[in-house]
């Protein structure tokens, strides 16, 4: 059962006064967004060094200043 149909039910039939809905903090999300930022920390520490490699080489820069505009 939705809580927005359920919540005009029960105004209308059992004469409540209007109350707000009030949703509970979603934990899952916050959790998994520093889970993530946390993982891909890890995961750019230890590759830094080859990243680093890929992201100073001019030839890298190079082909993919090629690439790009062939994409759009």
């Amino acid at each position: 059962m939705q809580v927005q149909p359920f919540h005009k039910f029960l105004i209308s039939n059992a004469k409540l006064p209007p109350f707000p809905i009030v949703r509970p903090f979603d934990w899952t999300k916050l959790f998994f967004t520093i889970f993530i930022i946390f993982a891909a920390g890890i995961v750019l520490k230890f590759a830094w060094p080859e990243v680093k490699k890929i992201i100073t080489n001019k030839n890298a820069w190079a082909a993919a200043s090629l690439v790009i505009p062939l994409v759009n």
